[in-house]
Parts: C-alpha cells; sequence; structure tokens
C-alpha cells in the first residue's frame, strides 16, 4: 500500500475527521430533519469530512445519497455536489431539503395550510377510483382522507418548488403519526402537529437564503441530483465533464446482513405501508433493490459483494489520484465482513489510506450509534448500528 508522512495540516486533518466519527448527538441544524431517512449519518461527520478534504467550489459526491445529509453540508459549505439514489424518496427528500424558501414563499405556504384545515375530515370526500389506493394499506381512514386533501390543495401552489416542500411537510408529519406508532392519532392532533411542522420547516428553508452559496442563486450548477442506481454512474449522459472527478467521495452504502426499511412505513407493529410513495407522488417501482442491494431475503455475502462492486467500479472511473472516498459503513457481523468488504474495495482499484489521514493511536475508527435501529436478517431482532470510517484513494 503507498502511504507518505502525514504534513502538520493532514494531522489536524485527521484529528478532526475521527472525532467526528465518533460524534452521537442527534441529528439537527439547517433542513436535516425535515424527513427520517433509515441509516442517516452525522451532519457533523459529513461536515467534518467535507471541510478537511476538500475546498470552495469542489466537487463532493454521495452515490448512496439517502437522506441528503451530505448534499445539504456540502452546499452549505460552499461545495459543488453530485448525488445518487435509486430511491425516488431520497430524491425528492433530497432535492427539498437543499431549495431554498423566500418570505413570500412563507406566506403562500401558510395561507394553503390554513384553507386545507378548515374542512372538517368527515366533509372530505373520499375517492373511490384513485390510483395511489394501493399505498393506503394500513393508513387509517381520517388520516388518509386528511393526507389526500392536503396533496390536492397544495397543487393550488403557484410552482413545483413550492408544491414539493408542501408535499414534504405531509411526508415528514405523516411519518410522525404513523410509522412505528402503536397508537394513531385523532386528525385534529394530525393538524396540529402539521402546522408546528409546516412553520418549522420553513424557519428552516428560509435560513438557507442566509447562506453564502445558497443565495447566489443558481442551483443548477451547484447540485446534481440524480434517481439512479450507482451501477454504471460512469456513463450516465447528465454528469458532463463540469460535474467530475470529485475531490470527495462521501457515502454510507446499504449495509451488508442488514434489513433496513427504506421506503415504507411500519404501522402498529409490523403492518407495512407504501404511504411515503403516495405523499411524494412516486410509484415504487423497484422495491427489491431498496434493501441492500438486493431483496430483503437473504441472498448470501457474495451477492451483495458482487452488487457493491459493480457500483464501485463506476465510482473509480470517476475519480482521479487527487480523490479520496470517506465512508461510514455498517456491519451485522463485523468480524466475518470487514475482511471481504475491504477485499472488495482493493479490487477495484482503491488502497485504504487509514495510516496517512487518520491518526496513529487507532487501528480503527468505529462508531456505536446510538436510537438507530434496523432488523438484522441473522439474528430477527433489533440491534443497534456499529460503524466503521474507511478512507480510501486510488491506487498508486
Amino acid at each position: 500500500m503507498w502511504t507518505r508522512s502525514r504534513s502538520p495540516l493532514e494531522q489536524l486533518r485527521s484529528t478532526s475527521l475521527e472525532k467526528a466519527a465518533q460524534v452521537d448527538s442527534r441529528v439537527r441544524g439547517l433542513t436535516h430533519t425535515f424527513y427520517k431517512y433509515p441509516a442517516r449519518f452525522s451532519p457533523d461527520f459529513a461536515r467534518a469530512a467535507i471541510l478537511t478534504q476538500t475546498r470552495p467550489g469542489e466537487i463532493v459526491l454521495d452515490p448512496f445519497m439517502g437522506g441528503g445529509t451530505s448534499a445539504v453540508e456540502s452546499l452549505a459549505l460552499g461545495r459543488r455536489f453530485v448525488g445518487v439514489d435509486i430511491n425516488p424518496i431520497s430524491h425528492f427528500v433530497s432535492t427539498v431539503k437543499t431549495t431554498p424558501l423566500t418570505m413570500h414563499d412563507a406566506s403562500l405556504l401558510g395561507d394553503w395550510a390554513e384553507r386545507s384545515y378548515a374542512i372538517p375530515v368527515r366533509r372530505i370526500a373520499l375517492v373511490e377510483h384513485n390510483e395511489w389506493l394501493v399505498y393506503h394499506n394500513h393508513v387509517p381512514w381520517w388520516l388518509g382522507r386528511r393526507i389526500q386533501h392536503l396533496l390536492d390543495t397544495s397543487k393550488s401552489l403557484p410552482t413545483g418548488r413550492l408544491q414539493r416542500f408542501a408535499r414534504c411537510t405531509i411526508l415528514k408529519t405523516a411519518q410522525w403519526a404513523l410509522d412505528g406508532k402503536p397508537l394513531i392519532v385523532p386528525d385534529h392532533e394530525f393538524c396540529e402537529a402539521h402546522q408546528k411542522t409546516l412553520f418549522e420547516m420553513i424557519g428552516a428553508a428560509v435560513s438557507l437564503q442566509a447562506l453564502p452559496y445558497f443565495a447566489e442563486g443558481g442551483l443548477r450548477k451547484k447540485r446534481l441530483l440524480l434517481n439512479r442506481p450507482a451501477h454504471g454512474l460512469d456513463t450516465e449522459k447528465k454528469l458532463t465533464t463540469e460535474w467530475k472527478p470529485p475531490k470527495l467521495v462521501l457515502t454510507s452504502p446499504p449495509y451488508p446482513g442488514v434489513h433496513i426499511l427504506y421506503h415504507r412505513w411500519q404501522v402498529r407493529g409490523r403492518r407495512e405501508t407504501g404511504a411515503p410513495f403516495w405523499i411524494t407522488g412516486h410509484e415504487d417501482g423497484h422495491p427489491p433493490t431498496f434493501y441492500t442491494m438486493g431483496t430483503r431475503f437473504p441472498r448470501g455475502f457474495d451477492a451483495y459483494l458482487n452488487e457493491l462492486a459493480g457500483a464501485l467500479h463506476s465510482i473509480v472511473r470517476l475519480m482521479d489520484p487527487d480523490s479520496i472516498m470517506v465512508q461510514l459503513v455498517g456491519f451485522s457481523e463485523p468480524s466475518m465482513q470487514l475482511g471481504p468488504y475491504l477485499a472488495t474495495l482493493e479490487s477495484v482499484g482503491l488502497a485504504e489510506v487509514q495510516s496517512e489521514l487518520l491518526s496513529h493511536k487507532l487501528k480503527r475508527v468505529w462508531r456505536t450509534v446510538p436510537n438507530r435501529r434496523w432488523y438484522n436478517r441473522s439474528a430477527q431482532r433489533r440491534l443497534p448500528s456499529k460503524e466503521v470510517l474507511l478512507v480510501h484513494r486510488l491506487k498508486r
């Protein structure tokens, strides 16, 4: 493995990256709380990686974008961002989280909500023939009608930007009301929660305007969000020369051996609903691929590694010798899975540089993430997350 002595600046950078990787604070700040996307990584970690490995104007790539944490932090710090995810909910949420609003937008959204709450839920007509009814499974009738009414009235907002934002406020409130809740709230509590959520989210989106990079306008040249798999990304026509090579690949790929509900909620126990797709206006077109690069059912660790290698091949082709890849990766069985995972990275042309970018005090940086739960296929029970920090660059 190629190594060199570390400069004082690199030593300072490594200390910040190590500390940030082990931060256990709650996700907060900017627009990060717009939606609780599963398996999010800490904004503090993303911020440290971006600050220590890039300069303003350079490109950050996240090929498994998820909830858009790296997107928000990259743009807030004046970097250009390329985000990729096969799940349309990820693309939707990341788009809304990186779109600032004006005070005029805030006024229009407030008026929309007030008009929508004015009609009692029993007076909202039940839609008999709706292409989204299949996504209403396990959603109580009163919340189904209220959500549909909010979605219908949001179409009166004058721009797509505002309509997407309105949908995201509904998405966040519905997740609070439905996901993992043994009891479902009545309509008036849902409306009260939505109003509170709306104004909190408006405040966060308006505050983006105070950040220099957002205030300059022209998001089209600052971010590129793609709803597609990472495999074959190097041949993506929208990814023109102005968007590559990335200086930093910052990501947290799907975890091997771990089943995470990236695209569904669980209502009153483990009754799954596809309501997030209905609310965001996207069809659930690739359900198996939203689970650990395959279906939720065991296919073997080798199948995961094959999928990972295909995605990494495409990512490596976008990098250059100055590019750095920083990952936080979780494992269901670290002692058995970490070695093959690292071997897969090496097989596609990546070399680990822990000794170069991280201090010598710790051979490897692990973190236990509080309040994150998933279904482990082998144990069939809920376990806390254990992640490792990995730093790679192209082989020299």
